[in-house]
């Protein structure tokens, strides 16, 4: 009996037998066109095709469409005009071309395959070669496009150029004329023809049939089949090929042959996405013309905005592929085409992890990586998913050739800025201190908000004595926090909060406080009244009874305002809470019915889950988040449906660094939320958004609870916090201003200004950052908020150091590292450690930064922090590139950026980046260093990082500078410095002043070069970065010996020199020996001269410094024609030669060819010399070297004289003294002026 299948919208039904597909066709669930088989390995047809020789037919009018295989007319139902797709007048049949016919002369029909959004598709044999293809014919409204036409023509010669087993090839496009119906004769091109391609036959089935015919597939199954797409579109874009409309039903599944592993994954329809519209999702197809071109599932965001196309919306679609291919389900899903185009503008996706929970980490790193809603945020290529995937570093491996940074490159780095770093660590209150509670200072502002009187649940003590009876001290504060929480009337200080306040204010256990301990909480929490109290378990098995009493108390006039009382069973503590927490709310105010309601759809399923979720809420309060994680475990395994356990296990995994499953936590705890009350599932949904780092869901939702509770200064900071993080600063700066109109003690409460200076930051406000910061911590201190008084000092230390004021950033940082190690949270001493690192590498103290970030690192690892982790992995990294060991460097900024990737870090990632292009850049690979600094500088411009932005464009300015571009050079290091100055950030605008200062000088402006490098070591000097002092002098001192004072000159050498002996910056002592050994020549002390050019040498060749090794080895054959050594000369410009094939710096190898005309002029012949140096001189004049040109001309002179033409020699030489004079080279006019 004939079992059918059909396709219907994105579902596969079957297997139906004769009736029931009969039942669907009367439904009208299916019609002539629907894709229909009769085996699940078979190729869809149209059902009309496959159903037409039926017994009998199908039940309604126009079936079955004729006798089969033959041309008759399909008459169905709603038909008016019969016309052919082409539209020359044909009766219109199921198929363009039946079996037998002959296509274009050439290939005869064998069978039709199917029917997608770009026309029909045949299996035909050509009949020329003998062999079998796949003719795919063109939609007729882009076959009567002559434009489109021609597009095609060229796509199709461009696509024709991959040869690669897993891309499609596509072999011709060509045209079929129809014959009249009848006469016999072609049309002779007066009306359309059918445009066609054929293509490679490729057997099987499609992705998309795969995955709706058995569902997803597990990560294991699918890595080698994405691991052959990687392949292909990699191929195609390196080929200049982008597919444009790449999707599961793009991707051909090959069985393998007997004997061969694995099967085959193709991707068809490459050179034709443009047009192709068909596609295996739920949804039709959206092509609107000249604007968005594509199938909506799966479209990249600037496709739908109708903006550029480039290999990025192919990883993005990738990106959709994998996503549909492990969860079996899409990232966006709405009710129109449109809608889902439009969807992904406004939201980031669903998580993977929401779907499947067990999704590894990698894969749903990569899979949120490729759908980054910025082009720039995505992985560079295709084989870096791939490689992703596997758990291996996405970049390639480094090069042997390296190149000397010839201009101050920033060095330091710091992978999370404050102002994420505020807005990711609220997430885990109890960790971070960030958001820590209100102090009682009166506020200024006026407000309509009407405060509800503020709750502290503390705690209750112990009185029975048993050790296995603690765990109810914290259950019982949590289960009455939750009975009082649904009470409207009242406002709750969050749990993280109290125990905070505990740990800061070292309170004991006790079940009545004295007024002054009262007034201590008040100025700590800004509560109200608290509540406190005991509780005796009697007896020492579980089920003996339990005696709760409950105390409140005032905590301005240190009343009692009631004491209540309960006893019952311990295994019934659920209903003794619930009793006690309605005659309570009765006390405080609130509604006694609001939470009874509430409480069922919040209870754990048994007292066992309550003291492991307890025991867990109590680890994570003393920052033992591995105890606590594994507390919570057991909890979510003995009961999966308590929310509150997911939450914690949530916060637990995110303590640990494990991201990936701190979001599959908080996605189980956002999908139970939706029995319960309002604000506990809106603050649970907002959560998971910060979790799932889709911070602009977390802004509405904050911003909605904040609506719904205008006195809850949680949601107001939250919110701030959100815009932070989402790039939205000018808004959160607009929230802090609302804030602070709360009244007293909310509107002064330090985690305003707290939130004002990390917006503040955001916006590159560094002043007000540290204004702010520094009115947080003191009025930490005297609300004795310890740990929100080191975050305040760790955010002004930030300030201070954009600032270039490292005195104050440095004590900043130390106090706030000392605060984090007194209450034992090793995160926040990593953090600050980090931050003291930095501030002592810009003080060149490089080996005291070396050791703060070692142990940054080990904390951060015993705490299982991944952040911290690449945050001290990438600064550790600096310091081996600066002390020579760039293997070192490279080798842990990849384990930084492997990190970064996992977690989905956009802007450490872009840190990161830049400082691998660094070092690519010292490498000689300029060009792989050029695409990493504008994939860093895309980043940091998408999340507003001006700082970043400002670093990139010096950065690439300095290829530009070594190219000999130096007119752009100038420019970006203009715009740089700009910046700098707009944002205060002043080690930045020294770095930039240097930098055009160096500019300046080979452009032969040396009065501005010299006003340039003054300002730069002014600047360094008040601020203490010894390094940049360095760089400043060094640079005076090159003018100096340009202008001739080689006194100056060595004395500004000579202090370079000691600084970077004394903060032992290795790879630029060299850059001082060889600086001082040129002023040592002109001095006439050769020996000297040599012996400094010789050890700059070793170094340069010990660390593989390409160019330094070229600068030396040209001092050294200098020092040998200053004696007449030509021979010795020549081999040490023999060896020049060969480095300088490995590098692109071209003033270098500028310099290079002058000194081998050099010895052309002493060793002969002179002519040679001459020819040799206009050649140089040409180049020079067009790269605008006008010192470098100078010089040129005091040689040629000389060559001229040493040919025997000295008229001509001695009038160079007149010329060139006059034209040194003028511009201040003092030494080439001494030279000009003694031939």
């Amino acid at each position: 009996m004939a079992r059918y299948y059909f396709q219907i919208g994105n579902d596969v039904v079957g297997p139906l037998d004769a009736e029931g597909a009969r039942a669907a066709v009367r439904e009208g669930r299916v019609r002539p066109d629907t894709p229909a088989r009769l085996s699940p390995d078979a190729l869809w047809e149209p059902a009309g095709r496959l159903l037409a020789d039926w017994p009998g037919g199908l039940d309604g009018p126009g079936w079955p469409p004729g006798p089969s295989g033959s041309d008759a007319t399909l008459r169905t139902p709603g038909t008016v005009a019969d016309t052919h797709p082409s539209g020359v007048g044909r009766a219109f049949r199921m198929s363009l071309f039946g079996p037998g016919e002959l296509v274009a002369e050439r290939y005869r029909v064998l069978r039709f395959i199917g029917r997608g959004g770009m026309g029909e598709v045949y299996e035909v044999e050509d009949t020329e070669l003998h062999e079998r293809v796949a003719l795919k014919t063109i939609r007729p409204e882009i076959a009567g496009d002559e434009n489109a036409v021609n597009r095609f023509k060229r796509e199709i010669h461009l696509a024709r150029k991959v040869t690669h087993p897993n891309v499609c090839r596509i072999f011709d496009l060509g045209i079929h004329h129809w014959l009249p119906e009848a006469g016999g004769k072609e049309t002779g091109g007066e009306e359309p023809g059918v445009f066609f391609l054929t293509m490679e036959l490729i057997p099987g089935e499609t992705l998309a049939e795969r995955l709706n015919r058995v569902g997803r597939l597990e990560p294991a199954a699918a890595l080698p089949l994405v691991e052959q797409i990687c392949a292909a579109l990699d191929a195609a874009h390196q080929a200049g090929i982008v597919h444009r409309d790449f999707k599961t039903g793009n991707v051909m599944l090959i069985p393998a042959r007997e004997g061969a592993a694995g099967e085959r994954a193709v991707i068809t329809d490459f050179g034709m996405a443009r047009s192709s519209v068909d596609s295996d999702s739920p949804l039709d197809a959206l092509t609107v013309t000249g604007q968005i071109s594509g199938t909506p599932t799966f479209m990249a965001p600037e496709q739908v905005e109708g903006g550029p196309v480039t290999a990025a919306a192919d990883i993005y679609a990738l990106g959709v592929v994998l996503y549909r291919t492990v969860t079996g389900t899409w990232p966006f899903v709405a009710d129109t085409p449109l809608a889902t185009a439009l969807k992904r503008l406004r939201e980031a996706p669903v998580p993977p992890l929401a779907h499947l929970p067990g999704l590894d980490p990698k894969w749903e790193a990569a899979i949120l990586r490729c759908l980054q809603r910025e082009p720039a945020a995505r992985f560079p290529d295709a084989r870096s998913v791939a490689a992703a995937l596997r758990g291996e570093t996405a970049d390639g491996g480094p090069r042997t050739i390296r190149l000397a940074p010839r201009r101050p490159v920033r060095r330091w780095l710091v992978v999370v800025v404050p102002a994420l770093a505020l807005a990711v660590t609220g997430i885990v209150l109890w960790r971070s201190g960030v958001l820590t509670p209100a102090s009682p200072v009166q506020s200024s502002g006026q407000s309509a908000v009407a405060m509800r009187r503020a709750v502290a649940v503390l705690g209750f003590k112990n009185l029975s004595g048993r050790p296995d009876a603690d765990w109810l001290a914290t259950a019982l504060a949590e289960m009455i926090r939750t009975e009082l929480g649904p009470a409207s009337q009242l406002r709750l200080i969050p749990g993280e909060n109290i125990a905070r306040m505990r740990l800061e204010l070292a309170l004991p256990e006790a079940d009545t406080l004295a007024p002054d301990t009262l007034q201590r909480i008040r100025r700590n929490l800004g509560t109200d009244v608290v509540v406190l109290g005991s509780y005796l378990a009697l007896g020492e098995r579980g089920g003996d009874r339990i005696r709760l009493d409950v105390r409140v108390q005032d905590t301005v006039s240190g009343e009692t305002l009631a004491t209540l009382g309960e006893t019952g069973q311990e295994a019934e503590v659920f209903d003794l809470v619930a009793r006690l927490g309605g005659r309570l709310r009765a006390e405080l105010g609130g509604a006694a019915t609001t939470g009874a309601k509430a409480a069922p759809a919040v209870r754990p399923a048994d007292a066992k889950v309550l003291r492991l979720y307890a025991e867990g809420l109590a680890r994570l309060q003393v920052f033992d988040a591995q105890t606590a994680r594994d507390r919570l475990l057991e909890a979510t395994r003995l009961d999966p449906a308590y929310p509150p356990a997911w939450e914690a296990l949530a916060a637990s995994w995110t303590a640990l660094g494990h991201d990936a499953e701190a979001r599959a936590a908080s996605a189980k705890a956002f999908a139970l939320s939706r029995t319960l009350d309002r604000e506990t599932r809106l603050r649970i949904e907002a959560r998971y958004h910060e979790a799932q780092r889709q911070w602009a869901q977390a802004v509405e939702i904050y911003r909605s609870l904040w609506i719904f509770y205008p006195d809850n200064l949680e949601y107001g900071l939250r919110l701030a916090s959100a815009q932070v993080a989402v790039g939205q600063g000018a808004d959160a700066l607009a929230t802090v201003a609302q804030l602070r109109k709360l009244p007293a003690p909310a509107g002064d409460d330090p985690r305003v200004d707290l939130a004002e200076a990390s917006a503040a930051g955001s916006q590159s406000d560094y002043r007000r950052q540290a204004a702010a910061a520094g009115r947080a911590a003191d009025k930490g201190r005297t609300a004795e908020t310890r740990s929100l008084t080191a975050r305040a000092l760790l955010l002004q230390s930030g300030a201070y150091r954009e600032m270039g004021e490292l005195k104050p950033a440095q004590a900043a940082a130390t106090a706030a590292q000392d605060i984090f190690a007194a209450l034992g949270d090793r995160g926040g001493q990593a953090q600050a450690l980090r931050a003291l690192a930095n501030i002592r590498y810009d003080q060149g103290d490089h080996a005291a930064a070396k050791r703060d970030l070692t142990e940054s690192l080990r904390l951060s690892r015993a705490i299982g922090s991944r952040m911290g982790e690449a945050s001290a992995l990438g600064n550790l990294a600096v310091i081996y590139k600066v002390s020579g060991d760039l293997t070192g460097a490279l080798k842990l900024q990849r384990e930084a950026l492997a990190i970064l990737e996992e977690l989905g870090e956009t802007e450490g990632m872009a840190t990161i980046r830049n400082n691998i292009a660094n070092i690519y850049y010292i490498q000689g690979d300029y060009e792989r260093a050029r695409l990493m600094f504008e994939q860093a500088r895309q980043a940091f411009a998408a999340t507003g990082n001006r700082s970043g932005v400002a670093l990139i464009q010096n950065n690439l300015a300095t290829i530009l500078f070594d190219l000999g571009r130096l007119e752009e050079a100038g420019a970006l290091y203009r715009e740089s410095l700009a910046i700098r100055k707009e944002i205060g950030d002043k080690p930045g605008q020294m770095m930039a002043l240097a930098n055009l200062g160096e500019v300046e000088r080979l452009r032969g402006n040396l009065p501005e070069a010299r006003r340039l490098y003054r300002q730069s070591l002014e600047l360094a000097r008040t601020n203490g970065v010894r390094s940049l002092e360095a760089w400043a002098l060094f640079g005076q001192g090159e003018l100096e010996a340009a202008a001739g004072d080689l006194a100056a000159a060595r004395r500004l050498h000579e202090q370079a020199l000691a600084i970077r002996t004394e903060i032992n910056e290795a790879a630029e002592l060299p850059l001082s020996h060889l600086a001082l050994a040129g002023v040592a020549l002109r001095e006439g002390r050769a020996a000297e001269a040599r012996a400094l050019a010789e050890q700059a040498l070793a170094a340069f060749q010990q660390s593989d410094v390409a160019d330094g090794a070229l600068s030396a080895r040209l001092m050294l054959a200098a020092v040998a024609l200053e004696h007449g050594q030509a021979d010795s000369a020549v081999r040490e410009l023999a060896a020049a030669r060969t480095i300088a094939a490995q590098i692109q710096y071209a003033v270098l190898k500028l310099r290079l060819d002058l000194m081998e005309a050099r010895a052309l002029i002493v060793a002969g012949p002179a002519a040679r010399a001459t020819e040799r140096l206009q050649r140089v001189l040409a180049e020079c004049r067009r790269l605008g070297l006008m010192e470098l040109e100078l010089e040129v001309r005091l040689w040629l002179a000389r060559a001229e004289l040493a040919a025997g033409r000295r008229d001509v020699g001695r009038a160079g030489l007149e010329t060139l003294r006059r034209d040194a004079a003028t511009r201040g080279f003092g030494w080439l006019a001494r030279q000009a002026a003694t031939p």
